[in-house]
């Protein structure tokens, strides 16, 4: 098995140890799986895991240097900031790099999109309960109430594309915010304690040792 692969596990795997740690009698049965990556059949309940940016951007970041070096230096010493940004967010585009930084104003709208569309599928659409789980990575901009305003503004298209999804989930390894989708957009926001996060993380590492055997 891959490394992504493994990393994407232990991610998975670690968010599923915290649904249990804050309420083990709704998530106690997930085990990991695939589309969604959190499954108890039982309760009909799946969970679709991601991070608040994207994947793709972090496997590639050695080659976004380079080419956004190359880009400003084709561009001369003082080229005009949105000639710059046009040019990098193009050539970015070309070579298939997605950049979802939760700074970038756009950034949490394109990771729902991407979710949601990976959602409407059959094999999410057979879950009565479907949520998605949020980590967020990058802390510095990460504003919660800026995404309850997205959540706000494009709440008919979100349960219109996946009807069946009732929860989102924001992980920003301080506090987990369960967010209701169906309750005007009500949350309430789960806190660990440090001695939790540990365990959890060791359970998760535990977890994914003892599958890849």
């Amino acid at each position: 098995m891959s490394k992504n692969m493994k990393e994407t596990q232990f991610k998975e795997a670690t968010a599923m140890y915290r649904l249990k740690t804050i309420d083990n009698e709704r998530f106690g049965g997930l085990k990991l799986s695939d589309r969604p990556d959190l499954q108890n059949s039982e309760k009909s309940l799946g969970i679709e895991v991601t991070s608040g940016i994207k994947q793709t951007f972090q496997e590639n970041a050695g080659g976004v240097k380079r080419e956004v070096s190359k880009i400003l230096a084709e561009l001369g010493t003082s080229p005009g900031p949105n000639e710059a940004a046009i040019k990098i967010h193009e050539c970015l585009r070309e070579k298939n790099i997605t950049t979802a930084f939760w700074g970038d104003l756009n950034a949490p709208k394109i990771i729902l999109d991407k979710k949601l569309e990976k959602m409407n599928v059959p094999e999410f659409k057979q879950f009565e309960n479907l949520m998605l789980y949020i980590e967020v990575l990058d802390f510095e901009n990460y504003e919660f109430e800026n995404f309850r305003k997205l959540l706000q503004t494009n709440i008919v298209s979100i349960t219109k594309a996946v009807p069946n999804l009732k929860k989102i989930f924001i992980d920003n390894d301080q506090e987990i915010i369960e967010i209701n989708l169906y309750s005007n957009l009500d949350y309430v926001t789960h806190n660990l304690t440090n001695e939790e996060l540990a365990e959890c993380t060791s359970l998760a590492r535990e977890y994914i040792e003892n599958l890849n055997q």
